[in-house]
């Protein structure tokens, strides 16, 4: 018996049942987890995407490679819940997130791995699975067909599926003859290759239904049933038990017909499950208006019917995109949590303050962590994914990028230690400075004790970091598919090698933020966190019309007047980024320094005749001597700062940057609300830029908060130009800029990528 005690699978199963009885009853669980599915159509990069925030108050994560062989045919993978699964021949290899401590670690035998809670992984054949998503079943289902004392549970589905499975049919088919044979609890799960996703739910105790998400859509998933329709016949599409309509429509039960139909289909969701509780429909309805705000959805508050589970995004969504998702606390609606409080309850456990319990935010404090899968098309089914893992909380953690092709982890990542009593109450954990998972969640612990004063600081410094390494990932593939090509063996010490460096390089950082706020908030707990100023890094990036908001497309029209015909949504567009060193940047005679930087060129494809513009990014650091130019006073660098711009292969005479008034020093930007200046902890001063570039001649021109950059000539491309910054400086108004068919404007916004300061385990 587990851990060889009667006693401690005893108390264990009823201290669970306790807590499923309180999920069950209550409309806010501290056990949720949000999901995402999304077609390939619908992503921004063309890959087929799942992903899902792992959440509960149960223990602490790992992240390891189970190597090839890992489970031995014949080997019996249970739990102590009563399920077992045989493995018909050696486990395939696979990576997966599972829990220390309480569910796999056995006191009695440290080496074994009974319950995983793998959360979600991908296999060496380009199979991804998420899993733990626990949902609930309506009563007369329970009772017609119960769930099983010893059927298939999120324990293990994930380990299951990827160490069996060489394709998604091999996977449906696996679902089917384990639901139906030993049975299945109240879950719902995620599989995907690099052509489809699809969703999987139990819907009674032996009865299962799988949908593929449409390659133009997506799907949200918190913790209710989501299906809202299947069409058994249709087997490209769906998959189901096939009695599942004949009983839900009672004929096995006398008289009785619980069946709930919409628009004369089946609603599955609104027969079967138990949905639209308050904590999971608001989340639903915040992933739906996130990406899709046209369809102008309400919160559902009654179990008569479901959403449309697939909806066709309002723009195509990114790994960037989810990532804000995963952390979102009602962001902008009248339901934000953005700033609320960290809250302890009466028991002295963390909890979300006690507010409308409608509201428990996707990005909440139970996050034990993150994931995203991007189900590449260019990549061989051993690489089978570039995948994103957040450890403890992503609100102020960080997701870092993966690949299947890794053969190991960082160290930090695979140690599997038990927890010890700490400050953290119901984690029951104390920080751990060789365990990822700690380094990272005691940050986000301390962050998210002044979410204003220390956390948003934090959260915009990973925010921008992990905006760099999205940046970061093409020349990343670009070399390991090179070296695949050629030799797998060095593409995959290639690829384990640069995540291993990359993890340990943002848990230093995260280690170093965590000290400083350590000190910040003993020393004067109620200032402004900064963020250590020698994290700071210059951050490039380029977002094209089609990436734009609205509101910004709206803007730009206002300009460029009638007749203006921006850049198609669906041109084709390639991004080379090359960093230049502050050595290899151009000399300015006669100023005080060279503002650290990176030249871009983006080449566009347009489907029609136009003009072309991007809006680039940039941020900098001031230190050193380039600070001494303005006396290392923060004040001095707002008032008298001037920002000019040359570019690669240009003369090196610099154009002003126009203002409002005619000049735009930092402290002109910043009282206009379009750029963003903060003194690190160090003493530097960072500074922020958000504007437009276009393919064009002539100088800046600044016009009803709109700020275009030309980039030198009219050939199709745009290239970032190289800032040059200069004390004491005054200038004049430009004359305007042209590009293509006419005058265009162009925003300078504050974007701030780095501020001063810094289960059932119901997932």
């Amino acid at each position: 018996m587990r851990r060889g005690k009667f006693a401690a699978v005893f108390y264990r199963r009823f201290f669970a049942s306790l807590v499923l009885a309180f999920f069950l009853l209550s409309p806010v669980s501290a056990w949720a987890c949000s999901s995402i599915a999304v077609g390939k159509d619908a992503s921004a990069t063309g890959s087929v995407m799942i992903a899902r925030t792992e959440d509960s108050t149960a223990g602490s994560k790992r992240f390891v490679v189970y190597p090839a062989g890992y489970y031995k045919k014949g080997q019996v993978l249970g739990t102590d819940a009563g399920f077992a699964y045989t493995f018909p021949h050696d486990s395939y290899k696979f990576t997966g997130i599972p829990e220390m401590d309480a569910n796999s670690y056995d006191p009695d035998n440290p080496d074994a791995i009974l319950d995983l809670y793998d959360a979600g992984g991908v296999n060496e054949y380009g199979i991804a699975c998420s899993a733990t998503n626990t949902t609930g079943f309506r009563q007369p289902n329970s009772a017609l067909d119960p769930r099983p004392r010893n059927g298939w549970t999120e324990t293990n589905i994930p380990a299951v599926i990827l160490g069996s499975c060489k394709t998604i049919e091999e996977a449906l088919t696996l679902v089917k003859e384990i639901v139906e044979g030993v049975g299945m609890s109240n879950e719902a799960f995620l599989i995907a290759d690099k052509n489809e996703a699809w969703i999987v739910e139990a819907i009674s105790g032996h009865r299962f239904v799988a949908t593929r998400v449409p390659d133009d859509s997506f799907a949200i998933i918190a913790n209710d049933m989501v299906t809202d329709y299947v069409d058994p016949s249709d087997t490209k599409n769906y998959r189901a038990t096939a009695d599942f309509e004949r009983y839900a429509k009672g004929d096995n039960v006398s008289g009785e017909i619980f069946a709930i139909r919409k628009d004369d289909k089946l609603d599955v969701a609104a027969t079967f499950g138990s949905i639209n509780a308050a904590g999971n429909t608001y989340r639903r309805w915040r992933g739906y208006s996130m990406f899709a705000p046209s369809l102008n959805l309400e919160p559902l508050t009654t179990p008569a019917n479901s959403y449309k589970l697939y909806q066709k995004p309002d723009k195509k969504i990114s790994a960037a995109d989810i990532m804000e998702f995963q952390r979102d606390r009602y962001n902008g609606t009248k339901y934000d949590m953005t700033e609320t409080p960290q809250y302890f309850g009466e028991n002295g456990r963390e909890t979300e303050a006690p507010r409308d319990p409608t509201s428990r935010p996707i990005g909440h404090y139970t996050h034990m962590e993150t994931h995203i899968f991007e189900m590449g098309n260019a990549y061989p089914g051993e690489i089978g994914a570039r995948f994103w893992v957040g450890m403890g909380q992503l609100e102020h953690s960080v997701s870092l990028p993966f690949y299947g092709l890794i053969t190991d982890t960082h160290p930090y990542y695979k140690t599997n230690i038990r927890s010890v009593p700490g400050v953290y109450g119901i984690l029951g954990t104390r920080y751990q400075s060789d365990v990822a998972w700690y380094i990272f969640y005691d940050l986000a612990f301390h962050a998210r004790s002044n979410r204003v004063k220390y956390g948003k600081p934090i959260k915009d410094y990973w925010r921008a970091y992990e905006l760099k390494l999205v940046a970061e990932q093409e020349k990343v593939e670009e070399e390991m598919l090179k070296l695949y090509a050629q030799d797998p063996q060095a593409a995959a010490k290639f690829i384990t090698d640069y995540t291993i460096a990359t993890a340990d390089a943002a848990m230093a950082k995260a280690e170093k933020i965590r000290s400083a706020l350590r000190k910040h908030i003993a020393a004067s707990s109620g200032d402004l966190f900064v963020v250590p100023g020698d994290l700071a890094e210059p951050v490039n990036d380029v977002t094209l019309y089609s990436d734009m908001t609205e509101d910004e497309r709206d803007a730009i029209s206002t300009i460029l007047g009638p007749g203006y015909s921006p850049i198609s949504s669906t041109a084709g567009v390639s991004v080379d980024a090359e960093a230049v060193p502050l050595s290899d940047a151009p000399a300015v005679g006669g100023y005080a320094f060279l503002l650290p930087g990176a030249a871009f060129e983006v080449d566009l494809t347009p489907s029609s005749d136009t003009s072309y513009f991007g809006k680039v990014k940039y941020s900098f650091e001031l230190s050193g001597n380039a600070l001494a130019a303005f006396d290392n006073d923060l004040e001095k660098v707002k008032s008298s700062l001037a920002i000019f711009k040359t570019f690669p292969g240009t003369e090196l005479e610099p154009v002003e940057m126009v203002g409002l008034g005619g000049l735009v020093t930092l402290e002109d930007a910043i009282k206009h609300g379009v750029a963003k200046v903060t003194q690190m902890i160090d003493g530097g001063v960072y500074v922020t830029l958000d504007f437009f570039l276009a393919d064009g001649t002539g100088e800046p021109v600044f016009d009803e908060g709109m700020l275009i950059v030309c980039d030198g000539k009219i050939d199709g491309k745009l290239v970032d130009p190289i800032w040059v910054a200069k004390s004491d400086t005054r200038v004049n108004s430009g004359s305007g800029c042209f590009a293509g068919t006419g005058s265009l404007g162009l925003l300078l916004v504050a974007t701030a990528f780095l501020l001063v300061g810094f289960r059932s385990k119901s997932r």
